[in-house]
């Protein structure tokens, strides 16, 4: 009788995450990205499609969409649903052994992140992705985000990229 070895690793492992920041969904909605960047986020969708990737965003996406007003709301929206949701929630004020309010992990990652981003929501954004352990952060916002990659990563282990980095880097493994 012949044994057959399964490499289980292979088996059960997961796609890469990346999480897609609402100028992304907006700019397909709008189709206001970049030739290059608007190609390379069809490109990762239809990636997302085929599971070699999966693209999520987050409830923040959401209320940020849910803002806009109705006559121009429903292709975000359908952007929106099409991708997995993550929760932006922090938690709120630990106790500490002796009784006295402290600040919990989450929170302190928060607030180190809004003094490295110069915007707050994008330190939430940036949050919701590190938080849950997602690989790679996309956006467009390079003045605000992709400025800050060196920081992000170094400090909290996000890659902050342009759509083209990451279909670049998913195209060499």
């Amino acid at each position: 009788m012949v044994t057959r070895h399964v490499n289980l690793a292979h088996v059960t492992s997961r796609p890469p995450r990346a999480y897609l920041d609402t100028c992304i969904i907006s700019g397909i909605a709008k189709e206001d990205l970049k030739s290059d960047q608007l190609a390379a986020v069809f490109e990762l969708l239809r990636l997302h499609k085929e599971r070699v990737i999966q693209l999520v965003t987050s409830d923040m996406v959401k209320a940020e969409i849910d803002r806009i007003p109705a006559q121009f709301r429903s292709r975000h929206e359908s952007i929106y649903n099409l991708l997995e949701d993550v929760s932006s929630f922090v938690s709120g004020t630990g106790m500490s052994p002796i009784g006295l309010p402290m600040m919990s992990r989450h929170q302190s990652r928060l607030r180190a992140m809004q003094a490295v981003l110069p915007d707050r929501l994008d330190a939430r954004h940036v949050f919701a992705a590190w938080r849950h352990g997602l690989e790679y952060f996309v956006t467009t916002d390079e003045s605000t985000i992709v400025r800050f990659r060196t920081e992000l990563d170094g400090q909290f282990n996000v890659r902050a990229m342009l759509p083209t980095e990451l279909l670049e880097i998913l195209r060499r493994t």
